[in-house]
This record gives C-alpha cells, structure tokens and sequence, in this order.
C-alpha cells in the first residue's frame, strides 16, 4: 500500500477517530502510550520537536504547553485540518513525512 492509499483510508476515517479520541476512548492512548511517551523525554522547553503522524494533534499540542517549538507532518489533510482548528502552536505540514526537507 502506497502513502496516499493510506492517506485515503485514513481520510475516510479522520472524523469518527478524532471523536473518539477526543472523548477518551482510546484508553491505552491516555493510560499507557501517551504516559511512557512523555516519561522518557527530557525537558523540552526551548527544544524543536518534529511529530511525524501528528494525527489530531494531542501530543504536539501538549509539548507545545510544556514549550516545545514544534513541527507536525500529517499525510492526510483532514486530520491536519482537523489539528489546525484546535492549535496554533505548532507548523503544520500536510506531506509524506518519508519525503524530508523539514526544519532546512
């Protein structure tokens, strides 16, 4: 499967997901992944962050809070939309992270 096949099977479910998600249904997410993420990264204020797959947003979002400037590549523009609409603390970038040329 090809980036922009799976940038159309996310697209279709872009919406529902980033309801989900935003409702705190996705508990390994908030209860173990999100948690052990954050546990192993150093202080980040000051910091440039790339997320690759950025999805909706939270963790970019949350490490901007905590001071990061951050970048975020999300391959499939709903969800980048999506995560525009909620922040204004991170570039965003609709693209196929695998392409490079960020932060040049």
């Amino acid at each position: 499967m090809d980036a922009r096949e799976v940038a159309k099977h996310w697209e279709a479910n872009a919406e529902a997901w980033t309801c989900q998600v935003r409702r705190g249904l996705d508990v390994f997410r908030y209860e173990l992944n999100r948690p052990a993420f954050f546990a192993m990264l150093p202080p980040v204020r000051g910091l440039r962050g790339l997320d690759v797959g950025c999805g909706e947003g939270a963790n970019t979002r949350q490490l901007a809070r905590w001071g990061a400037r951050m970048v975020a590549i999300e391959v499939q523009e709903r969800r980048a939309v999506l995560h525009a609409h909620l922040s204004s603390d991170a570039e965003r970038m609709v693209r196929d992270g695998r392409q490079g040329g960020v932060g040049r």
